[in-house]
């Protein structure tokens, strides 16, 4: 009975032997079918190199040699849609980054030429107007060469003119009507008295007073627009217009109300500074067509 009992179980023993060497073989067979396929098809993905310390750089995702994928999905596959997902992902943000450090670089460069210019064209307006929002003595129009007796009016002119304008802010505050039309029209009003005196100066003496009160008192071309009545009159960039059909030109303010005045499309004549020199030139009578700007400069 018991030799039975052996015989059986080695038996037992040699089938589940053949058994386990038959999968086996099938296992090889298949191993070796896949030998031929390409990586992805055999569950091969690209995977981080190997170092040989933990020292080591961190891996670069571009050098890869290909072994079995350490992230299989749900189903026992290797995904390598993940990771080359992941891979493209790592490029794209170092490639960002790498724009954004471009950017900067460039915007500071640009902030600080912005700085320079800045910085520049307000020493260059310091230096054109002089003294502006300073009160004339009596001793800086003597300098000009007015008279003593004209001089000490002119003086009083301003100061009488400065405290206009304190009452009209503080009256205009107090009755709830500063920065209205209505203040605005005021100003302009006490503007207009206060320059009535200007027919009491010659226009030469008119030229001084703004120069030494530092006052704009020359209107500058600062460019002229193609197709204008300024370009086929031949003004330029840095004429000073002095004279419009022949009145004096010594602001804005001048040049609009003579050009818009009399008949549209009339031929005028019109003066120009240009390097030191009188210019006669002329212009049908409206719109020049110009950029201005203004200038302080010694008569």
């Amino acid at each position: 009975m018991a030799t039975r009992r052996a015989v059986v179980a080695t038996a037992l023993g040699l089938v589940s032997l053949l058994g386990a060497f038959g999968l086996g073989w099938q296992l090889a067979l298949a191993t070796q079918n896949k030998t031929d396929q390409p990586p992805q098809a055999r569950g091969i993905t690209p995977a981080v190199p190997m170092y040989a310390s933990p020292s080591a750089a961190e891996p670069d995702l571009t050098t890869s040699s290909w072994v079995v994928s350490p992230f299989p999905d749900q189903t026992g596959q290797t995904d390598f849609a993940v990771l080359e997902s992941l891979e493209a992902q790592v490029h794209d943000s170092q490639a960002q980054t790498r724009r954004l450090e471009g950017q900067v670089t460039t915007l500071t460069g640009q902030v600080a030429a912005l700085t320079e210019t800045v910085s520049r064209l307000e020493r260059e307006t310091v230096k054109k107007r002089g003294s502006t929002g300073q009160q004339a003595d009596e001793a800086s129009f003597i300098a000009a060469g007015f008279n003593p007796t004209t001089a000490a009016k002119l003086v009083k002119q301003l100061g009488q003119f400065a405290l206009d304008k304190m009452y009209l802010r503080d009256q205009a505050t107090r009755e709830g009507w500063i920065g209205t039309s209505k203040y605005r029209e005021e100003q302009a009003a006490l503007q207009q008295q206060n320059e009535a005196f200007r027919a009491e100066l010659s226009e030469d003496e008119y030229d001084r007073f703004l120069y030494t009160t530092g006052r704009p008192n020359r209107i500058r071309v600062e460019s002229v627009m193609g197709e204008s009545q300024a370009e086929w009159a031949g003004l330029q960039p840095g004429d000073h217009i002095v004279r419009y059909a022949g009145e004096p030109m010594h602001g804005w303010s001048d040049l609009r109300r003579a050009s818009s005045d009399g008949e549209a499309g009339a031929l005028v004549p019109i003066q120009v500074e240009r390097e030191g020199r009188i210019v006669q030139l002329s212009i049908e009578r409206g719109p020049l067509g110009v950029r201005l700007g203004t200038e302080s400069v010694k008569p």
